[in-house]
Parts: C-alpha cells; structure tokens; sequence
C-alpha cells in the first residue's frame, strides 16, 4: 500500500475530488434551473415510494442481480479504459458524471420535499455509499495513475493494477449486498421517522 499511496496518488485524488465536485456544482445548477419544466409526475411517484417503504419492504434475489448488473458498469468500464489511452479521460468524465448525478438527485430532492428530500437522498445512499464511494474512488485513481501504460510495463504494475481494481470490486460487490438487505430496512425505518 505504501507503493499505492505517494505524493502522485494525492495530487490525483485532489484533482479527481475537484472534477466530482465541479460535476456536482453542475448538477445543482441543472436541477434548479430544469425544476419548473419538470413533470408533477415526479413529486406523485416520490410520495408512492416513500408511502409504500412505510408499509413494507420487498428484497428479491432479482433485485439483487438487477443491482450488481446497474453498479458495475462503471466500475467494469473503468478498469477497462485502463487498458488504454483514454484512460484519463474516462476517468475524469466518470467522476464528473458521479458528481454530477449527486448534485442533480440531491436539489431535486430539496427541491420536491424541502430538508426531508434531501435527508430521503442521503438515506438512500447509506449504507451501501460506505463502500461505493471509496471504492470507485480509488479505481479512479489507480486508473489515471496507470494511464494505459500497463501494457507497455508488464509484469510488477499489471499485477498491483489488477490487485487493486480486485479490492475495489470487492468493495462495490459489498455496497451491492449492502443496498439490496440493508438499505431498504433502513429506508423504511426513515419513512417510518418522515
């Protein structure tokens, strides 16, 4: 892990939080200019999901493998375009769009249902977040790092870059277990509290 984590990583992660958080200033600025010309639809769905995890709680093992397919496709992508030259680049854009979403989801939230929409947003991105967040992160990270070029130097660096993109997986297969039993209890012991 000391190889891992150097003064390189740290400017990489400044500069990785910078484009999650200039993402997520876009994504507010989105959801509060698009919000007059949004559907009501959108307000009426919202009560029905909250009305409906007060009543009960559905986990399916389909919901589980719905879960795992939605998730890794970012993280599947990543460790791919870390196979190649644009290796930067997606992972700039990827953190971007994840901050981008955030924001969005968050002043939406605000927005329809004022501090209970926004505590309904955190709620349902814990706990499963304790594991997608840094997980996803450090992929990110490792794949800018590496930048296409562990082709180029095999051996010694494709071994840590498949060590560490393992570990991440292993994280976000950890939020994918976690949002599918947990997450839904806790939502429901939150709209029982809303």
């Amino acid at each position: 892990m000391g190889k891992f984590w150097n003064r390189e990583t740290g400017n990489t992660g400044a500069m990785l939080a910078g484009c999650f958080l200039a993402g997520m200033v876009l994504g507010i600025l989105f959801g509060n200019l698009s919000y007059p010309y949004r559907g009501q639809e959108a307000d009426v769905l919202g009560i029905y999901l909250l009305n409906r995890l007060q009543e009960e709680k559905i986990v399916t093992r389909s919901y589980f493998y719905y879960l795992l397919e939605q998730r890794m496709r970012g993280y599947l992508f990543l460790i791919l375009a870390g196979f190649t030259s644009i290796a930067r680049i997606s992972t700039v854009g990827m953190m971007g769009l994840m901050g981008f979403l955030a924001g969005a989801g968050a002043s939406m939230g605000v927005l329809q249902l004022g501090m209970k929409g926004f505590l309904f947003f955190l709620g349902a991105n814990l706990p499963q977040g304790i594991c997608y967040v840094p997980s996803f992160f450090i992929l990110g990270v490792e794949v800018y790092r590496k930048n296409g070029r562990i082709w180029r130097k095999p051996g010694e660096m494709r071994k840590e870059y498949m060590g560490i993109t393992l570990l991440c997986l292993l994280g976000a297969m950890g939020g994918v277990f976690l949002e599918t039993y947990v997450n839904p209890i806790f939502l429901s012991w939150m709209a029982g509290k809303m």
